[in-house]
């Protein structure tokens, strides 16, 4: 899965992610195909490591910045491997 695979349609405008569980489950698929680990992920985003598995199993409040953010990381870190 390519990091500009993950977007949002169903915002409403809000900023808010309408369909966490979703949009976490492709982050986090987005992050092992990616062979990173949580940690790599929270650091880059300079989150807890619980916040980011929150944020994966679509039990936190995500937004679209925030979708963008970890999407940015994954692609920044996957070249600097």
């Amino acid at each position: 899965m390519k990091p500009d695979n993950i977007k949002c349609n169903k915002c409403l405008g809000s900023g808010l992610i309408s369909n966490p569980a979703t949009i976490g489950r492709r982050l986090k698929k987005l992050r092992i195909a990616a062979g990173l680990s949580l940690t790599a992920v929270k650091t880059a985003l300079k989150v807890s490591h619980g916040y980011v598995s929150l944020m994966e199993s679509g039990k936190a409040t995500i937004t679209t910045a925030r979708v963008r953010q970890y999407r940015d990381a994954i692609a920044k870190l996957s070249k600097s491997k």
